[in-house]
């Protein structure tokens, strides 16, 4: 994945005079690194900081909203419940808040084993199949050189399974203005995570979009335009109240 992908995103954001910014992680996309690497979770997060911190910089008193999609969800979550008063609001599209039971549950259990042994070892592979229902995008997908097509990595696989022990542990502690929406026949990562989150958030300001029969990207599916107007309408809602 990387950010190119939803400029459509972007551009429907543009048409309500919301600015977006957007950044590729590292090994992913444009960015520099091993493909679909990373040795701690906590690297994401510092370079989420640096990204973020340069954009309130630059963008003073406006209200500042931070959405994250899939790993990034679980990203930018754990960002946000460290930095709340930093943002506005948080978004979080189809987030890897638990990992999917089609994923083998043994080998969930022995993530950390395999990653201390072999950390670059390609695991199971996500199938693109599962990625929308448009054959359209996944065949987009499918011929992107800068999408990584491999099997998970080990290292990477284990630090996103204890990122979602973590939000576990802590999602109860955040307060903001939040917005999750997610697919419900998404095979990639689980529906449930995001129920969860929604449920634990002490948030007085939640909501939870739940879009029956959809896949992983749901902005990229054929049910597209409402999904993203969905965002728009709630994000305008929220600004309003700083004007």
């Amino acid at each position: 994945e990387y950010s190119s992908r939803y400029e459509h995103v972007a551009a429907a954001l543009a048409e309500s005079n919301i600015a977006t910014a957007t950044f590729d992680l590292r090994g992913h996309g444009q960015s520099a690194g091993k493909r679909a690497f990373v040795n701690r979770f906590d690297d994401y997060l510092r370079d989420l900081a640096i990204f973020v911190d340069r954009v309130a910089a630059e963008n003073g008193d406006k209200p500042l909203f931070l959405l994250g999609h899939s790993m990034g969800g679980a990203i930018a979550l754990l960002h946000a419940l460290d930095h709340q008063n930093q943002f506005s609001g948080l978004i979080l599209s189809s987030a890897a808040l638990k990992i999917h039971d089609d994923f083998s549950p043994l080998l969930q259990r022995l993530s950390g084993v395999i990653a201390a042994i072999m950390p670059k070892l390609p695991t199971l592979k996500i199938d693109s199949k599962f990625i929308s229902l448009d054959p359209a995008v996944v065949r987009e997908y499918d011929s992107d050189p800068q999408i990584y097509h491999g099997g998970t990595i080990a290292r990477t696989g284990a630090e996103i399974v204890n990122a979602t022990h973590r939000i576990r542990e802590n999602a109860h502690k955040l307060q903001l203005p939040l917005f999750i929406f997610h697919g419900t026949s998404d095979r990639i990562t689980d529906p449930e995570g995001s129920k969860l989150v929604h449920d634990l958030a002490s948030s007085p300001d939640k909501s939870l979009k739940l879009y029956d029969g959809l896949y992983h990207e749901t902005m990229n599916e054929p049910e597209k335009d409402a999904v993203i107007a969905n965002l728009v309408q709630w994000l305008n809602l929220r600004i309003s109240r700083h004007s």
